[in-house]
């Protein structure tokens, strides 16, 4: 993983919670990529290029400082991911007093970007997901690679399924619309089981796969979903339309193109047929 300038300034907001010192983050190359002091970002740093070839922390004098290019008193830190050193933070000051802020800023900074780095690899399994559910739908046949495909997202492919797409307001802003999409997908990632799937289907349309199980539980998802409705309309304010479709065998799915072009243009209220 490579530290990028945007993630490398959040790095320096987030720190700046905490402090009030001037910050700077360093690439593997001791170049500065982000800094409090926008006019030092894109000169060459020693210190921190001495931190990534010792892969440890540097304590920098004034003494020491005016030796090395580009560098101030201070701490230097190497910032870790998965064991390898992908940047420095440095932290301007005299050593004495920012140190007992240093391993705190050290693991901050590495669970900033180990969020950063759960939530990038989502959004490519969720732009994976639902390129692959476009395909199947439109699919003239599914074939043993397809169905090996859907095995290494994690899609059973052969499993029976509820097919319930989840349409907002088209009406509200691009933003609005993303926010209550991550609502719904938050409810049903806290709510579904291990043979469900969700995908973003446009800016304004959710798809959730629903492993078919018994009546009563069919009887429950639909209680769920009510629920859900609910729970969007109580914190948004904004009313969404629900449709479910009957139980299906997936690898039929393109046969079932009308039905999820009936649910697209459905209108905008509350419904459900029966799975």
């Amino acid at each position: 993983m490579q530290l990028v300038s945007e993630l490398s300034k959040k790095i320096i907001k987030e720190v700046q919670l905490v402090m009030k010192e001037h910050v700077i983050v360093t690439d593997i190359r001791g170049i500065i990529i982000a800094s409090t002091e926008e006019k030092r970002v894109g000169f060459f740093h020693e210190g921190a290029w001495n931190v990534m070839q010792k892969k440890q922390k540097l304590y920098i004098s004034k003494k020491e400082a005016a030796d090395l290019k580009g560098v101030k008193p201070g701490i230097n830190l190497p910032i870790s991911y998965q064991g390898d050193i992908i940047g420095v933070i440095g932290i301007t000051g005299t050593p004495e007093a920012v140190e007992p802020f240093a391993d705190i800023i050290r693991r901050l900074t590495e669970l900033i970007i180990r969020e950063a780095y759960y939530i990038e690899t989502k959004e490519w399994e969720n732009k994976g997901v639902e390129a692959f559910f476009r395909e199947w739908i439109y699919s003239q046949q599914v074939d043993a690679e397809f169905i090996e495909r859907g095995h290494i997202l994690g899609v059973q492919v052969d499993s029976a399924y509820c097919c319930t797409l989840f349409q907002i307001d088209s009406s509200l802003s691009k933003n609005k619309q993303q926010q209550v999409q991550e609502m719904i997908r938050y409810w049903f990632e806290s709510h579904k089981g291990e043979g469900d799937y969700i995908a973003n289907w446009g800016y304004d349309r959710l798809l959730l796969l629903k492993e078919a199980v018994d009546e009563k539980a069919r009887q429950g998802f639909k209680e769920e979903l009510i629920k859900c409705q609910q729970y969007i309309q109580a914190n948004n304010q904004v009313m969404i339309t629900i449709g479910v479709g009957k139980l299906i065998c997936m690898l039929h799915m393109k046969k079932r193109k009308k039905r999820l072009k009936w649910l697209q243009n459905a209108k905008p209220l509350f419904f459900m047929r029966s799975c």
